[in-house]
This record gives structure tokens, C-alpha cells and sequence, in this order.
């Protein structure tokens, strides 16, 4: 079977998915960092990193056209978009290994709040379930994201 249509259209996708994911992304790290000033307990500086899911180096044309023989073998394509990742960093460090538990989940609450607000400056207007954020932060935190959420 040829594949060469496929992964031609695999890579233009491959490309445009990855191009507006970097786009967005700068505009959630922004957010994310003053949104965490208020819900996030530290003085560090908070960074996103994204890996695209395949070599930084290569095209994913390529990729794919080196890596057929094992795709073809494993049943699925192993590299691409859908391999893509997000991190978080504290000061350089991975945020799961510089912060406390309390400190990761008022983290996760401030991301939530800078996707919402990079979703509305881009004229799309999220609808958010909140459920039982006592469970998760103390009333202090719990006060900062109902604010944060209300604005």
C-alpha cells in the first residue's frame, strides 16, 4: 500500500495542529503567570513547556516515512500530534517536584482559570463545572479561585 497521500496530509495537519498549539500556549503561559500570582502561595516564575509529539529537529514527514516499518508493526502511528505533552515548571524545576500538594492543586486551579481567560480573549466563552473545590483547597485558596472565577 502506498502511504505517501496519507502522510502528506498527516504532515500538513501535523503542522498547522502544532503552529496554532504554540500560539495558544504563549498566550495561556501569560495568563498563567498572573493568574497564579493570586492563587499560587510562591515567588517563582512559572513556565509551560511543550514537546509536539515528534523530533523538534525533523519534519514530520519524515518521521513518518522513517518510522513506517514500525507503525506498520505496533498497529498505530507512534509519533505526531497526539504524542504532544505540556509541563510545568517552577524556577526550572518540574512543578510536581518543587511544590506542595496544596501549592500543585491551587496550580491546577489558576491553569483552569488562565484557560478560561485565554479561551474568552479569543472570543470563546467557556462553560466551567465546578465541583467541590473544598475538597481540594483550604478556604483561603478555595475564596482566591471563586474571585478569580467571578471576574
Amino acid at each position: 500500500m502506498d502511504y505517501d497521500p496519507w502522510h502528506k496530509e498527516m504532515a500538513i495537519t501535523a503542522d498547522a495542529l502544532d503552529a496554532m498549539r504554540q500560539k495558544h500556549l504563549k498566550a495561556l503561559a501569560d495568563n498563567l503567570r498572573e493568574c497564579a500570582e493570586g492563587l499560587v502561595s510562591i515567588d517563582a516564575y512559572i513556565e509551560l513547556r511543550y514537546q509536539r509529539g515528534w523530533d523538534k529537529n525533523q519534519e514530520y514527514l519524515s518521521v513518518l516515512n522513517n518510522n513506517i516499518e514500525k507503525d506498520l508493526h505496533r498497529g498505530f502511528t507512534g509519533t505526531g500530534p497526539h504524542r504532544a505533552d505540556i509541563s510545568v515548571f517552577v524556577d526550572g524545576v518540574l512543578a510536581k517536584e518543587r511544590l506542595s500538594r496544596g501549592q500543585q492543586k491551587a496550580l491546577v486551579a489558576a491553569l483552569v482559570v488562565a484557560q478560561a481567560k485565554t479561551l474568552i480573549d479569543n472570543a470563546v466563552v467557556p462553560i466551567l463545572l465546578v465541583d467541590d473545590l473544598y475538597a481540594e483547597l483550604d478556604n483561603n485558596h478555595t475564596s482566591r479561585v471563586c474571585a478569580a472565577l467571578a471576574c
